[in-house]
């Protein structure tokens, strides 16, 4: 891929959110700071199974996740009817590829979702860590590819999200595009998030995953090496005492020094 298009056959021009979302597949520059809200519990089991959580991408809350934008419902993307003309591309065949995207591939792919920011806050405490209750891991992009294992089952990477809208039709045809990308909504895009994106490699799904009867696992689990992965971990700023001295027992002991600091951030009402 150049600068400015595709190439394969003749060059193919890529513009508007394509654009965004070929640029975004990039590498996410290793001094990125990146954020990681939870709530005790899941903090807690964070710490024991010694393992990061990535959910399958057609079990979000968020029924959108990793599917194509409404305008590829009634129309082909420019990106795809060039490569048609000049490949012979057929209708069915981007039909066939368009139903895979939005069955197949949402249940090969698993995500665990970072927020690309240098500060807390208050928006982000409230929403994914129990008003302020719970915990925030800091991170860099660096320190988060060297901490994460990669099991055989997996192909891992690290990319930052593509925010688009519903008018823009998106290639059909490159597998990997979709698990990048969310509807451009104002509580999205604020977030600035960096996920990581397992998918499914080819031996396991030969080995059945896509049958009636089995469906791939809900979960992945990666194991994870907290030395490396805890810049510093943050206790809510409206957490109480008690919950600052388990995760500082936590935390601390898992990283093996001290990286537990209270947030920078005052207490805020919950509602």
């Amino acid at each position: 891929m150049k600068k400015h298009g595709f190439a394969i056959g003749s060059p193919i021009a890529v513009t508007g959110a394509t654009s965004e979302l070929f640029g975004n597949l990039q590498p996410v520059d290793p001094s990125q700071s990146l954020l990681h809200y939870l709530p005790l519990h899941r903090f807690a089991s964070l710490i024991s199974g010694a393992a990061i959580y990535l959910r399958r991408l057609d079990l979000f809350q968020d029924q959108f996740e990793g599917k194509l934008p409404a305008a590829n419902d009634s129309e082909v993307s420019d990106f795809t009817a060039q490569f048609m003309g000049q490949f012979g591309m057929t209708e069915k065949d981007v039909n066939n590829w368009k139903a895979f995207l939005t069955g197949t591939n949402r249940k090969l792919t698993y995500v665990h979702c970072w927020f690309a920011s240098d500060s807390e806050d208050v928006s982000m405490w409230r929403d994914y860590a129990d008003s302020g209750n719970g915990v925030c891991v800091r991170t860099t992009a660096r320190r988060l590819g060297e901490a994460i294992s990669r099991p055989s089952q997996l192909g891992l990477e690290l990319r930052r999200v593509t925010y688009t809208g519903e008018q823009e039709a998106l290639p059909e045809i490159i597998s990997c595009l979709p698990a990048g990308r969310k509807q451009a909504r104002p509580e999205f895009i604020r977030e600035c998030e960096v996920r990581i994106i397992g998918t499914i490699t080819e031996k396991p799904w030969a080995a059945g995953f896509t049958t009636p009867d089995r469906e791939p696992p809900d979960h992945q689990l990666i194991s994870v090496n907290f030395e490396r992965l805890f810049e510093r971990v943050y206790v809510g700023p409206n957490a109480p005492d008690t919950t600052f001295q388990e995760v500082e027992a936590l935390a601390n002991e898992a990283a093996g020094c001290r990286v537990v600091h209270r947030s920078s951030l005052s207490p805020f009402p919950l509602s």
